[in-house]
């Protein structure tokens, strides 16, 4: 580009590069990790959406509401697609949701996900047969 004045006109501008993208699809598929979850800690997983607009995903931002309507932000710059939200208290129920970013900015959160920090039950640990309950016919 140049410009001119009555005078003649200017050398070229500098080179300008110019992104054109916008914010990328929410990631979808947001779930339980049951192996990772417990009673402190609830691990989740998720898909990238369907487009990163027009420039590559970046990384990621995890929140979650421990019931009382206000957002934590678990942590930023997640650059896998799961992550593991320790310090928890057990027995309490967490909403968690997630957000992609590219270049542009971060997407819209994906749906949420009520996961109670619960550890899986221990096996049984002995089996046994109880005659007061069997059928005698």
């Amino acid at each position: 580009m140049q410009a001119r004045n009555v005078h003649s006109l200017s050398a070229d501008s500098a080179e300008v590069t110019v992104l054109c993208a916008k914010i990328p699809d929410a990631p979808i598929n947001l779930a339980d990790l049951p192996d990772v979850t417990t009673d402190i800690q609830i691990g989740v997983t998720w898909v990238d959406g369907a487009a990163d607009g027009g420039s590559p995903i970046l990384d990621y931002r995890v929140s979650y509401d421990p019931g009382t309507g206000n957002w934590v932000v678990a942590a930023n710059d997640i650059t896998t697609n799961s992550y593991t939200v320790t310090s928890l208290i057990a027995g309490n129920t967490y909403k968690l949701k997630v957000e992609s970013r590219n270049a542009v900015a971060y997407s819209l959160a994906s749906t949420q996900v009520i996961i109670l920090a619960a550890k899986q039950p221990d096996s049984p640990v002995s089996v046994a047969n109880d005659p007061t309950l069997t059928d005698a016919t």
